[in-house]
């Protein structure tokens, strides 16, 4: 009921219904917290977190609440993942059971909903009152998405800021940016990925169970770029989309310096971004 790549994990699920894993190949993105196989849903306690820091080294942080639970998938997309739903892949590097890159913003927005329109769900971007497709994406300029109904929309979306911190941060310690491992364990970044991405799920996973949260590829979040509140926040996101979007993590050419959970940048929402791929998540409530 399921492909597993080289390293045994559950990456492309193509199973029929009530099988192991369930009928969308993202279904596991339903799992973490729980277990990564079996593909039950969870009922993850909403989490609280810590904005991470407003530069790689240096900057002021605050208490992120939720009031919601949410999921989060237990490894980035995958190309594999992306061309079934019929998603075009970067003619370079091609390694099915890698995290798919030199995406876009509102690419990364259309999958979503495309991977919630295959397994039934509500889909959580819109564009002049109609369901943001691949077609939006792909016009010049891209036609940028709205998210109307923000976090009470159950289908597949990309994370905000702060759940991909929270999660990514979940049960550390607070300077704990490697979940006290060898960063080789846990990362490819420059001294180890020979410069190119490495199939999801190789190296050891957080507590929560999501692989490759350092390293492979950047991921992007639903925020646009600027700077991070400084007093607690609860549901926190910014809508913005002016000033770019923000990814969030290092990649596989950052060096060892520069890779940790700290990373954030900005990048356009609108132009394919080298080194960035995307990690979907669910509310769950």
């Amino acid at each position: 009921g399921r492909t597993a790549n080289a390293c045994g994990g559950c990456v492309a699920l193509e199973a029929e219904p009530g099988a192991v894993c369930g009928t969308c190949p993202l279904k596991i993105a339903t799992c973490v917290g729980v277990d990564a196989v079996t593909c039950d849903t969870p009922d993850i306690p909403p989490l609280g977190g810590t904005l991470g820091r407003d530069s790689y080294y240096f900057g002021t942080e605050a208490r992120a609440t939720f009031t919601y639970s949410f999921a989060m998938g237990a490894t980035e997309v995958t190309q594999r993942q992306w061309s079934a739903l019929d998603f075009p892949l970067d003619p370079g590097h091609r390694c099915p059971d890698c995290p798919v890159e030199q995406i876009t913003f509102a690419q990364a927005v259309a999958f979503a909903n495309a991977a919630s329109e295959r397994e039934g769900l509500d889909a959580c971007y819109f564009a002049n009152g109609l369901v943001y497709t691949l077609a939006h994406a792909q016009r010049q300029p891209p036609t940028l998405p709205s998210w109307r109904r923000g976090v009470e929309c159950m289908g597949y979306r990309i994370p905000t800021e702060a759940e991909w911190e929270a999660a990514a941060r979940y049960g550390l310690r607070q300077l704990d940016v490697t979940y006290g491992r060898a960063l080789s364990e846990v990362a490819w970044f420059v001294e180890t990925s020979n410069q190119q991405t490495h199939e999801v799920g190789c190296l050891r996973p957080t507590s929560l169970g999501l692989y490759d949260v350092i390293g492979n590829v950047r991921e992007i979040t639903w925020d646009a770029w600027g700077t991070l509140p400084t007093e607690p926040v609860t549901d926190y996101y910014n809508d913005g989309r002016v000033l770019g979007s923000t990814t969030r993590s290092s990649d596989f050419f950052a060096t060892s310096r520069d890779s940790n959970l700290l990373a954030r940048t900005q990048s356009s929402p609108i132009e394919p971004q080298a080194l960035v791929g995307l990690r979907l998540v669910r509310t769950v409530r």
